[in-house]
Formats: structure tokens, C-alpha cells, sequence
């Protein structure tokens, strides 16, 4: 059993069966995001003046964190000055790829940039919560959990097209084929400028994540374990 379709196609590239290789998304629990956000990061967030842009997701090579960054620049640069960008996740067993993109961001200037490693469940919530954006720029994702949980925060996301992140969005959110930073900008400030446009993307993302509800994992299942009788 795989989670995603795309993983699924790898199996079988690699070999195996295709009628012994079945996909059964991840069982997403939304009811554990009911916990409180942290008040010390609520508090930071909402007190910063600027756009605060989100990524979720450990720190390693896969993820392009880099990406992230470069188009973060790019936005401070040309949109909003006071504009600041959040990575959450370990960067554990990828320190070398962290010290480089500390190194990057050293060489290239860009300020308000901040990593917050390894935190609790209640911080990552707050994250979510009084984020403006989420932006992944990713170009290996199985299934990708954090594209849902923004979703469920009703936080709108901007994903590249790539790997499994067009199944597990549904094509919801803002997907791009290319990471050209100026159009992908201009996405990220029609959504924080432009009421009608956000509420379209939320519309869609919402309806995206009613397919991962626990009921729809229950029947899944059923239909999986049928296949054994």
C-alpha cells in the first residue's frame, strides 16, 4: 500500500506488481490541530508588521529550501519590505545543508529569515495560523502532510507542480510548472491583497480537504481489506 499514486508508479517502475500495489492516503486526524497555538509565538506573529511567509517541512536537500529563500527575496525586494519568512523544521542529520543555506543567506543579504528547528505541536499551530502564505518549493514529495495542514488553517498555499503534490492538493492552492520568482511574487501578493481571489483559493482548498476526512480514510480502508477476502 502506498500513500500516493506517485509513490506507487515508483513502485512499480521498480518492478513490482501492479495489480499487488494499492493507495491508501495518509489518515489525516484534523481534530489534532484543535490545540492551542502557543501563546509566545501568537504573540510574535501577530505582532510583526509585514507578510509572513510559511514553509513546513525538515531541512534537507529534497525540500529546496534555497528556493524558498531566493523567492522570498525577491518579494522582499520588490513588494514588501518589512516581509519575513518562517522555516519550520529539524534540520537533524542535515546540518551540512543547513550550514549552507545559512551561508546562503549570508551571501545574498536578505534579512527576516528565521528557522525554528525542532518545536511543539502548539507553536506549529500558531504558525499556521497567523501565517499570510505557505510556499513550497519542493521537488520530491511522496504525499507531503503540510500542503493539508495548511489547508485545513485555511492558509493559502503555493506549491511547485512536482512529484505527488498535484494528488495530494487536488490541484486546490496555487500550483506552478516553473519557479519564476517574479510571476510566483505576484501570486503570493494577489493573495494577500486581492479578498476575491484568496477566497476562491480557500473554496477550493477546503473542498480538497474533505477528501482526507476520516471518514473517507474508514472507507478506504474497508475497500483495501475487501481485496484480501
Amino acid at each position: 500500500w502506498c500513500d500516493s499514486y506517485y509513490n506507487r508508479s515508483e513502485l512499480i517502475r521498480k518492478g513490482f506488481i501492479t495489480e499487488n500495489v494499492s493507495v491508501l492516503p495518509i489518515v489525516m486526524d484534523f481534530n489534532r490541530y484543535t490545540t492551542t497555538p502557543d501563546n509566545v509565538t501568537s504573540q510574535m506573529l501577530q505582532t510583526r508588521k509585514g507578510i509572513k511567509l510559511l514553509f513546513v517541512g525538515r531541512i534537507a536537500p529534497n525540500k529546496h529550501q534555497e528556493d524558498v529563500i531566493k523567492l522570498f527575496d525577491y518579494y522582499k525586494k520588490s513588494f514588501d519590505e518589512s516581509s519575513q519568512l518562517y522555516l519550520v523544521g529539524s534540520w537533524a542529520g542535515n546540518e551540512k545543508y543547513f550550514a549552507k543555506l545559512m551561508g546562503f543567506i549570508y551571501d545574498i543579504g536578505v534579512k527576516d529569515v528565521y528557522f525554528t528547528g525542532s518545536i511543539s505541536e502548539a507553536e506549529i499551530v500558531a504558525y499556521y495560523k497567523y501565517s499570510d502564505v505557505f510556499v513550497c518549493m519542493s521537488e520530491h514529495e511522496g504525499f507531503c502532510i503540510p500542503l493539508l495542514e495548511a489547508m485545513y488553517f485555511d492558509l493559502p498555499v503555493i506549491a511547485y507542480d512536482i512529484a505527488a503534490v498535484r494528488e495530494t492538493t487536488g490541484g486546490a492552492g496555487l500550483l506552478v510548472k516553473k519557479k519564476d520568482y517574479a510571476s510566483i511574487c505576484k501570486l503570493i501578493n494577489g493573495l494577500v491583497t486581492d479578498c476575491v481571489m484568496k477566497e476562491k483559493v480557500l473554496l477550493e482548498q477546503r473542498d480538497n480537504i474533505e477528501r482526507f476526512s476520516l471518514d473517507t480514510s474508514f472507507q478506504n480502508v474497508q475497500g483495501l481489506l475487501k481485496s484480501f477476502q
